[in-house]
């Protein structure tokens, strides 16, 4: 999925170039630089965020998708967003992005919930079956 690169490089970026204007390494202005980057990332992974709801609700609508592991790899995704625009909240100090941060913080939550609860079902009927 597209959306965890999006998500974790403006992420990283603003981080380390914060980091480095804390200890003199660069000038505050290349953090405004880093801002901008970040703003990309997320307004990147946001469009492919609708484009991935799309299919997954052709998906369902289709019979949906099987459980498998691999469902895990939602999770991930939808961290480094929610992560990246909460930093992008506190750079900018704007409640605006902080709860666009807050919501996307929700709905990593939500979709934590449905695989962890699938995985301890398709776990307990493994274990059924084996007994």
């Amino acid at each position: 999925m597209p959306l965890a690169p999006a998500g974790i490089v403006g992420l990283a970026l603003l981080k380390t170039v914060s980091a480095g204007v804390d200890v003199g390494v660069w000038g505050s202005t290349l953090v405004s630089v880093a801002i901008v980057v970040t703003a990309m990332g997320l307004g990147l992974g946001l469009w492919w965020m609708l484009f991935a709801i799309g299919d997954l609700l052709r998906v369902r609508s289709g019979g949906g998708l099987p459980f498998h592991p691999g469902w895990w790899s939602f999770v991930f995704p939808i961290a480094a967003m929610q992560l990246s625009m909460t930093a992008l909240g506190v750079a900018l100090d704007s409640a605006v992005v902080m709860i666009s941060g807050l919501i996307l913080g929700l709905v990593l939550l939500a979709v934590w919930f449905i695989v962890g609860v699938h995985t301890l079902g398709a776990i307990i009927h493994h274990r059924a079956m084996r007994t």
